[in-house]
Order: C-alpha cells, then structure tokens, then sequence
C-alpha cells in the first residue's frame, strides 16, 4: 500500500517510499546513534535503545495501524519517519529524523503531512511523541506549526547526559 504523495520523487533526486527494504531498519538506527552523538553529545547507549525500539517497532509492525516512510536521495536512505498504533485511538510519532543533507527542503513537512493524512485516514484521534530538548527550537518549531502542544516534562540521566525529555501531543479532528 503506498500513501498518496509516497513513492513519487519530491524533487533533487529526493524520493519518499514506504515499502521497508532491506537495510531500512539498520539505517534508522545508524542515522539517530550517529546524528544524536553528534547533535546532542549521547553516548552509545542511545542507539541501542534505539535498536530495541526499532527492532519491536518491525516486529510487531501492523500494516493497518502502523506505517514507516523511508526518504532517500539518489537512492541513499536520507531519513524516516514512523507512526505506531498505540491505543485504540491513539498513535505514536518515532523515528523522525532527516540526514543534513536534505535538511531545509521543506522535507519534514511532507513527511508530517503524509503521517497526520495516515493517522486521520485510521482514526486516530491524538498522536504524540518524546522528543529530547536538544531539538529545539527547529523539531519544536515545526511540531507547533502542526498543532502539537507540550504536555509534559522530565529530567532524565541516561545516553551519557543529564536532559529534559519532552512529551508532546496533537489532537486530530476529521
């Protein structure tokens, strides 16, 4: 099954797919252990709590409730974003993230709009997501250009750091 707007290039070589491949979940999971060293200084225990999540994510992935979108630049993975079905009406944002190199394009809004136009689509009623302080102002930025709102905080000691993980939520009307 592909979305509508899934599949076909977005220009600059930059396609966005939502059939897995293989090779997919390793480079969900080298790009955030890679990109969260370097952006926000986690230590090596971040990526494998992200291997973990990953790895459930796949396992027990639900085509009817469940979806992945793969970006990819003249064929190379770019980026991902996913949405987990978590309660009857509820889903979880994971797994956004875009390599630097095609940061800026206006990428991480096709993605948000693809994932809101799925969740809608399935009946979902409120999505939420975890994020990490380090991520603002630009993740939080576009999350409130979306409507999500920050319902919660909390301070955390893992991946190597003391920092702030946020919760945020959107509610969706039809």
């Amino acid at each position: 099954m592909t979305d509508a707007g899934a599949g076909r290039p977005v220009g600059s070589g930059i396609t966005i797919r939502t059939e897995l491949r293989a090779g997919d979940i390793g480079a969900i999971i080298a790009l955030h252990g890679t990109a969260y060293e370097e952006d926000a200084g986690f230590d090596r225990s971040f990526e494998a709590y992200v291997a973990a999540g990953v790895g459930d994510f796949f396992i027990s992935f639900d085509p009817d409730r469940d979806r992945v979108w793969i970006v990819e630049e003249d064929g190379r993975f770019a980026g991902s974003i996913a949405l987990k079905g978590r309660a009857t009406d509820e889903a979880q944002l994971r797994y956004f993230l875009l390599d630097g190199s095609v940061r800026g394009q206006g990428l991480g809004r096709r993605l948000m709009d693809l994932l809101l136009a799925f969740a809608r689509e399935r009946g979902y009623r409120r999505i939420w997501l975890l994020t990490d302080e380090e991520h603002t102002p630009a993740a939080t930025h576009l999350y409130q250009s979306f409507g999500f709102r920050r319902t919660g905080e909390t301070r955390l000691d893992r991946w190597g750091n003391s920092r702030a993980e946020q919760r945020w939520e959107l509610e969706l009307t039809s």
